[in-house]
């Protein structure tokens, strides 16, 4: 009896209609990019006692696509207790490693295409899935990088075959099999026949289903007469009579439009990393189209619009903008170039510019692929944009830092607003333009010498006709810098509108080696310390001016960054010369390493530790003649201890630093004027003693950081507060940015341009 009555309930948990109605919701509101549908669907699911490993599962994968690391655990610790045998325990094992301790080691196979070293592919595919391909979701992006080896390609279509057979329900699978055969014209019809029964289907997201179709249709197109088409297994060459797809028929008509995709930071999967590159061209190029443009000028405006979509994927929005900016400026009323960017519209979730640009092609010059567009816009509520479409690829930020200091002296106000633009170069290398406005003001000139003494050679001369005068000084800074794959050169000026200017620029190399982060440089860049090390300052005395000084030398950085945690090294060796200043050598070194230690709050909470050391040749940090007032110490030492806390959702992330700092820190004696012995004699036989005394002292420091930022239409806006604290120190920052085409999720930085001036 008791056999018979689990029999029973065993035939009932297959057949739960409550369990099939929630499975078929979740991936009807996936299709429609409402993952938060999706989720209270399939949290229900798991819920019920006739849940299944498969449920889980999707849940868990629903999860690690938005990010949500601890949800995924959570599922992997039941899977691992109620299906501990499954492999569906085993798939979510391997995907979670892969987006946690193995994430970085994906991305550089990604890599090793882009950069045509195909032929490593399969080597580096072993090293990250040392168990093959998974079964879930990731099998697909592992199929999809084999298919981009020498060889990989016929491997690849029986993997994923292999993948749609074992998940006949998830449409996913079968579009994905279909894009990787809709890109050769010998399988291009079998990639049809697989997507027909798919289309209109609920639980099949409409741009993914019309972007492999126009591809397949694209292949046939272009295909010579003679081509012999390639068949798969008999088990799906007819799909309507053996295919594991289901039919159309089984699946009821959505009762009312689809409603409208809702933009979020994560809806770029690693799937699509590989389908961008051939989706969307136009299935047929009319003959009206072709009388405007050569064949040639179509193929380079869908190379365009691939290379931008894929920079995009990446998280390089700004990139992909400026590259179909570029397409628009050049064709601005070619077919294929307004359906491109019709298609980048949609891609961004700007149905009106998207309908606004698809409409200008003429009804004569519309292919299959600007069909489909307008389909697919027809069935998508009219949403008020915020703005157009304005593929402007210009970042800016405002800065104001207040260090507190001797009036007239140390002390120190500034503003920074630098605007870059960036222009695409037909070689994909990249232009930047960078204009950078500052102002400094250290106060007003001391009209007492006691309170001067410090400054210039107040001391022994007087303070001179520009005692009570004001320090403020502003300028405008230009720079020009050129980026190609892993290199970066720049050249400019310091703020023009200063005293004394400076040429500065550098070269930087930053290669992927492995899961390692590395970046070799070599620069010329200006000490903004302070405004005598920045612009450059006049003596009250003798109307002289000094400083202005430039750090010339080389830098080396390597790190290893994972999901929870990180590993890094830098160090630097540099000169420090000024006009009027003592030279300086300076050497650096700081190791660092941070590890997630918790989740409260709905975020990650990371504990660090960071060890520096600087050292200086000699101390220059006082503001007399031959100074260069900038922070100098012969040994100075640290160790950090800092703790964050940093939560990222949709539309908006934020982050808290707090950082306490234990310090060790050595000051050799310092001349008051270490370039001028004449002055150092005059002030010995006015009975003084021209050196100010070193010492050692140890302390503690705390640095407190918060950044907010929100995407918005086109960008991301942000906001930065720091404060440091600790005896001698205690300045205050704030900065508001805009960085356009960055996802609020994967920043925390204001706009950083090439060039530092």
């Amino acid at each position: 009896m008791p056999a018979l009555a689990l029999a029973v309930a065993s035939l009932l948990a297959v057949t739960d209609p409550s369990g099939d109605e929630l499975r078929r919701m979740a991936r009807d509101w996936e299709a429609r990019d409402r993952s938060d549908l999706a989720r209270q669907a399939l949290e229900k699911l798991a819920s019920l006692r006739t849940a299944r490993a498969d449920d889980l599962l999707l849940l868990a994968e629903l999860d690690l696509q938005h990010s949500d690391l601890p949800a995924a655990r959570r599922i992997l610790d039941r899977l691992l207790r109620e299906f501990s045998s499954s492999s569906e325990a085993r798939t979510l094992e391997t995907e979670v490693r892969i987006v946690t301790r193995d994430r970085l080691g994906l991305a550089s196979i990604h890599r090793l295409i882009e950069v045509g070293r195909g032929v490593e592919v399969r080597a580096a595919l072993a090293k990250v899935f040392p168990d093959g391909a998974p079964n879930g979701i990731f099998g697909i992006e592992y199929y999809e990088l084999l298919a981009g080896a020498p060889d990989g390609r016929a491997d690849a279509q029986a993997g994923l075959l292999q993948l749609m057979r074992a998940h006949p329900k998830d449409p996913r699978y079968t579009i994905a099999l279909a894009r990787l055969l809709a890109r050769r014209a010998q399988t291009a019809r079998v990639a049809v026949s697989l997507l027909e029964p798919l289309r209109g289907r609920p639980d099949v997201r409409a741009s993914d289903y019309h972007d492999a179709l126009d591809l397949a249709q694209a292949s046939l197109a272009a295909a010579p007469a003679d081509t012999v088409e390639e068949t798969l297994p008999p088990a799906i060459d007819s799909p309507r009579a053996s295919s594991p797809v289901v039919a159309q028929a089984e699946w009821p008509a959505p009762a009312l439009p689809a409603p409208a995709a809702i933009a979020t930071t994560h809806e770029v999967t690693v799937a699509a990393i590989e389908s961008t590159p051939e989706v969307a061209v136009p299935a047929q190029a009319s003959a009206a189209a072709q009388a405007v443009e050569d064949e040639d000028a179509a193929t380079w405006i869908w190379d365009q619009y691939r290379e931008g979509k894929r920079l995009a994927v990446g998280g390089d929005r700004l990139g992909g903008e400026a590259l179909m900016s570029n397409v628009l400026e050049r064709y601005p009323n070619h077919p294929d170039a307004l359906l491109a960017a019709a298609l980048w519209a949609e891609f961004l979730h700007d149905p009106a510019t998207a309908r606004r640009l698809v409409t200008r092609i003429a009804s004569a010059d519309r292919s299959a692929g600007a069909l489909a567009l307008l389909e697919r816009l027809s069935l998508t509520p009219v949403v008020a944009s915020p703005s157009p479409v304005t593929i402007e690829p210009v970042s800016w930020s405002v800065q104001w830092v207040n260090k507190p200091g001797e009036e007239g002296l140390s002390a120190l106000k500034s503003v920074t607003v630098p605007v870059e633009w960036r222009h695409v170069l037909p070689n994909q290398s990249m232009l930047g333009l960078m204009v950078e406005a500052v102002s400094l003001d250290a106060g007003a000139i001391p009209t007492q010498q006691s309170a001067g003494s410090g400054l210039g050679t107040v001391a022994i001369s007087g303070l001179g006709r520009f005692a009570g005068t004001s320090t403020h000084t502003q300028g405008i800074a230009v720079g020009v810098a050129w980026h190609h794959r892993d290199w970066v050169l720049d050249v400019g000026s310091t703020p023009i509108g200063f005293a004394m200017q400076r040429l500065v620029g550098g070269i930087r190399y930053a290669p992927t080696v492995g899961d390692m982060d590395l970046s070799v440089e070599a620069f010329r860049r200006p000490v903004t310390a302070s405004l005598l090390s920045y612009a450059g300052r006049i003596d009250p005395a003798t109307g002289r001016w000094w400083g202005a000084l430039t750090d010339s030398g080389a830098a080396l950085r390597v790190g290893r960054y994972r999901a929870d945690s990180s590993v890094s090294f830098a160090l630097r060796a540099t000169q420090i010369e000024g006009t009027g200043v003592k030279t300086n050598d300076m050497m650096s070194a700081r190791l660092a390493a941070d590890r997630v230690v918790g989740h409260p709050i709905h975020g990650d909470l990371s504990l660090g530790a960071a060890l520096g050391f600087q050292a200086y040749t000699r101390n220059l940090l006082g503001y007399t003649w031959g100074n260069g007032g900038y922070f100098s110490p012969q040994s100075y030492s640290t160790l950090a201890l800092p703790l964050e806390w940093s939560r990222r959702q949709e539309s908006s992330a934020l982050r808290v630093r707090f950082a306490p700092t234990f310090t060790h820190r050595h000051d050799s004696g310092s001349p008051w004027y270490p370039t001028d012995a004449s002055a150092t004699a005059t002030a010995i036989a006015n009975g003084l003693t021209p050196v100010v005394t070193g010492g050692t002292v140890s302390g503690f420091s705390v640095v407190f950081a918060l950044t907010y930022e929100r995407q918005l239409a086109h960008g991301v806006f942000g906001m930065s507060v720091g404060h440091d604290r600790s005896d001698y120190y205690h300045p205050v920052s704030v900065s508001f940015y805009f960085r356009p085409g960055a996802l609020a999720t994967t920043t925390y930085e204001p706009v950083r341009p090439y060039m530092n001036y």
